[in-house]
């Protein structure tokens, strides 16, 4: 009989047993992922909804949603990560990309280092039945905008005894402005009105830049301004002083010059006898043309007028 009863004891502590080995779960769940954005790269900053969790058949995703940085390498911070209790541990793949580590606080966080925007990192969530959950770390970038240009720089005001183009060529394909100067002291100081692309911005500390003025050692100084696009680009300017004061031999502008420079005023001496010429009309400097108006029937083709030519960069031409 007492054989009887330890037998059966035996039985039923073996069948709890196995009942309690059936009922672990593998769940192994990720409840809370936490960007710490104090430890973001610098110039790296996440959309107002910072985080997506998807728990799919096909696999368990995380999404970082990064508003600026996109053309930022790598791109690293750390998380807080908070998984079901039933679940045992958390665990790396053995990549270098992710760390477990203790913050100041002594309580655990976790690395991240994404060298490509395109990057996967993985971890595990480890159930409690032993069940690995594999989990995916991505970077989704919103759709921002790459435009880093500047479409305007105009200069309203400049010292005396300078003359330099207030409508400076801006050349977007390569990245360059072309300020014409023709005559004035170094150093040089300008302070542009300066217009970009839409949400973008002029990169932060830059010494080219000081209380919005410029500054031109010599003719051959160049400066490059650095500008920001919305998505984190970076494009550097290029901005050069181009002399416009030399004349050919025979007092005319080089084709050259020509190109570049823009049409202030134009006077008409003295007046042709017996006509009537008005002021210039439409002066057209992206056709390069100017409409005169002359109020005499009589007048023929082959009347000369003289010409007294400003451009913009204070050149002067005279010619028929």
């Amino acid at each position: 009989m007492k054989n009887k009863l330890i037998i059966s004891l035996a039985i039923i502590l073996f069948l709890i047993g196995c009942v309690k080995v059936s009922d672990l779960e593998g769940r192994g769940e990720v409840l809370i992922f936490e960007v710490i954005t104090s430890t973001l790269t610098e110039g790296v900053t996440l959309a107002e909804n910072p985080v997506e969790t998807y728990i799919t058949p096909d696999g368990n995703n995380i999404y970082v949603n990064v508003e600026k940085g996109l053309h930022i390498t790598p791109i690293e911070f750390d998380a807080k990560i908070i998984i079901n209790k039933s679940a045992e541990q958390i665990l790396t793949s053995g990549s270098d990309a992710f760390q477990i580590k203790a913050d100041e606080s002594g309580d655990e966080v976790y690395s991240f280092s994404f060298i490509d925007s395109n990057e996967t990192i993985e971890f595990y969530v480890i159930g409690e039945n032993g069940k690995a959950n594999k989990w995916d770390v991505k970077l989704k970038f919103s759709a921002l905008s790459d435009k880093a240009d500047i479409t305007k720089f105009e200069i309203p005001e400049v010292a005396a005894g300078v003359v330099i183009s207030q409508t400076p060529s801006i050349k977007t394909e390569y990245k360059q402005i072309d300020l014409y100067h023709a005559r004035g002291t170094f150093p040089l100081s300008i302070e542009p009105i300066i217009e970009l692309s839409s949400k973008a911005t002029l990169a932060p500390n830059q010494d080219v830049i000081k209380d919005g003025i410029i500054t031109f050692a010599s003719t051959t100084d160049k400066k490059t301004i650095k500008v920001l696009a919305q998505s984190g680009f970076e494009s550097n300017w290029i901005i050069s002083l181009i002399s416009t004061s030399e004349l050919t031999a025979d007092h005319s502008l080089t084709s050259d010059q020509i190109a570049r420079m823009e049409l202030n005023y134009l006077n008409i001496s003295p007046k042709v006898e017996g006509s009537d010429v008005a002021l210039p009309m439409s002066i057209d400097n992206i056709n390069s043309t100017v409409e005169l108006y002359i109020n005499d029937a009589d007048l023929n083709s082959s009347a000369n007028i003289n010409l007294n030519i400003a451009t913009s960069s204070g050149s002067e031409a005279l010619g028929k």
